[in-house]
């Protein structure tokens, strides 16, 4: 009941006096209550405010007190100790340096290697396309033409390309190579339906062939292993 409402009801002559003293205590009761909780809501608005307040002088008290601790630590330490610690952190961080920068050279190299081995396989693999190599002897085809040919890698224009020393590509050196007398001996004969040209090369024991060179019979007595060899040695095939 508002004060208002309050004297309209004392100024009422039917109310009777029971009412209105009930009006007055009622009204009473409740400013009462209205004051206790706003006492209540003041008192736990200032013991925030005191927490905030306890909490900020323990965190200024403990920097403080680090504060001391490193003053005394720094004035216990000669220059010298100073300076051993200073090239410890010197230490510390140039040797997290060098592992990253070793890191990021390894993932480099092993990129480079990466394309390195696909721009080489693509030129390989474009070079044989067209020749009817004998299956059995690709491999010792392109060991040989390697083996021949010191290809080095130039990206001249950012096109990645192989060449030798006469400026030949892979592709180049191996269709060169399929046309002598030697790189016949690895090609199909097509007038016979697929079988092999020339004379039936096979491995030489220690003597077979003449010094560096074995008939196709004794090439394909080698072993995969021993003919790579033989190639990379400088050895050829040829027609007995």
């Amino acid at each position: 009941m508002t004060p208002e409402e309050l004297k309209a009801l004392l100024e009422n002559a039917e109310t009777s006096l029971d009412d209105k003293v009930k009006a007055i205590m009622d009204l009473n009761e409740a400013d009462k209550k209205g004051l206790t909780l706003k006492n209540q809501e003041l008192i736990a608005a200032e013991k925030k405010i005191k927490d905030a307040q306890k909490a900020a002088e323990d965190k200024l008290a403990g920097t403080n007190a680090e504060v001391v601790r490193l003053t005394e630590e720094i004035k216990k330490n000669s220059p010298e100790d100073r300076q051993k610690l200073f090239d410890a952190k010197v230490s510390e961080l140039e040797a997290k340096q060098k592992t990253e920068l070793e890191t990021l050279v390894a993932e480099r190299d092993k990129y480079r290697q990466a394309h390195v081995d696909r721009v080489r396989s693509e030129a390989v693999a474009d070079g044989i396309k067209d020749l009817k190599l004998i299956p059995a002897y690709k491999e010792a085809f392109i060991a040989r033409v390697m083996a021949m040919n010191n290809f080095s890698l130039l990206e001249p224009d950012g096109n990645a390309e192989f060449l030798n020393s006469k400026n030949q590509t892979i592709q180049a050196a191996m269709r060169e190579f399929a046309n002598t007398a030697e790189g016949k001996n690895f090609i199909e004969n097509q007038n016979t339906g697929g079988a092999a040209t020339g004379g039936n090369p096979g491995q030489s024991n220690s003597g077979a062939g003449a010094g560096n060179q074995v008939t196709r019979e004794q090439f394909s007595g080698m072993s995969a292993t021993a003919q790579m060899e033989f190639l990379n040695k400088g050895g050829k095939v040829v027609n007995p």
